[in-house]
Protein backbone atom coordinates (compact mmCIF):
# COMPACT_ATOMS: atom_id res chain seq x y z
CA UNK A 1 0.00 0.00 0.00
CA UNK A 2 1.31 3.80 -0.59
CA UNK A 3 0.33 4.80 3.06
CA UNK A 4 4.00 5.41 4.54
CA UNK A 5 4.14 5.03 8.32
CA UNK A 6 6.71 7.88 9.64
CA UNK A 7 9.21 7.79 12.98
CA UNK A 8 6.46 9.26 15.37
CA UNK A 9 3.84 6.21 13.92
CA UNK A 10 1.75 8.84 11.92
CA UNK A 11 0.36 7.48 8.27
CA UNK A 12 0.46 9.41 5.20
CA UNK A 13 -0.70 8.65 1.98
CA UNK A 14 1.91 8.66 -1.39
CA UNK A 15 0.70 7.94 -4.59
CA UNK A 16 3.51 7.08 -7.10
CA UNK A 17 2.95 8.14 -10.54
CA UNK A 18 5.22 8.35 -13.95
CA UNK A 19 5.95 11.77 -15.48
CA UNK A 20 8.08 11.21 -18.45
CA UNK A 21 9.15 7.81 -17.75
CA UNK A 22 10.27 8.80 -13.75
CA UNK A 23 8.57 7.58 -10.95
CA UNK A 24 7.31 10.52 -8.48
CA UNK A 25 5.57 10.40 -5.20
CA UNK A 26 2.51 12.43 -4.84
CA UNK A 27 2.07 13.39 -1.42
CA UNK A 28 -1.95 13.15 -0.32
CA UNK A 29 -1.49 13.66 3.16
CA UNK A 30 -3.53 11.85 6.24
CA UNK A 31 -7.07 13.50 6.09
CA UNK A 32 -9.99 12.34 4.14
CA UNK A 33 -8.73 13.53 0.69
CA UNK A 34 -5.89 11.11 1.18
CA UNK A 35 -8.46 8.44 2.60
CA UNK A 36 -10.57 8.94 -0.33
CA UNK A 37 -7.55 8.68 -2.71
CA UNK A 38 -6.23 5.24 -1.22
CA UNK A 39 -10.05 3.84 -2.17
CA UNK A 40 -10.15 5.21 -5.45
CA UNK A 41 -6.92 3.40 -5.92
CA UNK A 42 -7.65 0.22 -4.50
CA UNK A 43 -11.14 -0.02 -6.52
CA UNK A 44 -8.91 0.55 -9.62
CA UNK A 45 -7.14 -2.45 -8.82
CA UNK A 46 -9.77 -4.70 -7.79
CA UNK A 47 -11.40 -3.49 -11.15
CA UNK A 48 -8.29 -4.57 -12.93
CA UNK A 49 -7.97 -7.70 -11.53
CA UNK A 50 -11.36 -8.85 -12.19
CA UNK A 51 -11.40 -7.79 -15.87
CA UNK A 52 -8.08 -10.22 -15.85
CA UNK A 53 -9.85 -12.66 -14.27
CA UNK A 54 -12.71 -12.46 -16.69
CA UNK A 55 -10.22 -12.26 -19.60
CA UNK A 56 -8.31 -15.79 -18.64
CA UNK A 57 -11.81 -17.55 -17.93
CA UNK A 58 -13.26 -16.60 -21.59
CA UNK A 59 -9.92 -17.44 -23.12
CA UNK A 60 -9.99 -20.80 -21.64
CA UNK A 61 -13.38 -20.96 -22.28
CA UNK A 62 -12.99 -20.12 -25.59
CA UNK A 63 -10.04 -22.57 -26.18
CA UNK A 64 -12.55 -25.39 -24.89
CA UNK A 65 -15.19 -24.19 -27.31
CA UNK A 66 -12.35 -24.09 -30.35
CA UNK A 67 -10.81 -27.96 -29.52
CA UNK A 68 -14.45 -29.57 -29.63
CA UNK A 69 -15.16 -27.59 -32.36
CA UNK A 70 -12.38 -28.84 -34.25
CA UNK A 71 -13.29 -32.17 -33.00
CA UNK A 72 -16.48 -32.21 -34.49
CA UNK A 73 -14.87 -31.35 -37.72
CA UNK A 74 -13.08 -34.14 -37.93
CA UNK A 75 -15.39 -36.87 -36.89
CA UNK A 76 -18.03 -34.98 -39.72
CA UNK A 77 -15.47 -35.06 -42.21
CA UNK A 78 -14.59 -39.31 -41.17
CA UNK A 79 -18.15 -39.99 -41.45
CA UNK A 80 -18.96 -38.06 -45.07
CA UNK A 81 -15.93 -40.26 -46.12
CA UNK A 82 -17.19 -43.29 -44.71
CA UNK A 83 -20.39 -42.83 -46.82
CA UNK A 84 -18.57 -42.31 -50.18
CA UNK A 85 -18.41 -38.25 -50.35
CA UNK A 86 -14.91 -36.39 -51.19
CA UNK A 87 -13.90 -32.84 -50.98
CA UNK A 88 -13.33 -31.22 -54.19
CA UNK A 89 -12.38 -27.22 -54.28
CA UNK A 90 -14.03 -26.94 -50.82
CA UNK A 91 -17.41 -28.73 -51.91
CA UNK A 92 -18.16 -31.96 -50.39
CA UNK A 93 -19.18 -34.12 -53.46
CA UNK A 94 -20.69 -37.80 -54.12
CA UNK A 95 -17.71 -39.97 -56.00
Amino acid sequence: MPWRTRRNGARYFYESIRVNGATRDVYWGAGPEAQQRAAEIEAQKLHRRRATELTRTLRARSAAVRRANQQLKNQVTQAALAAGFQKRHGRWRTR
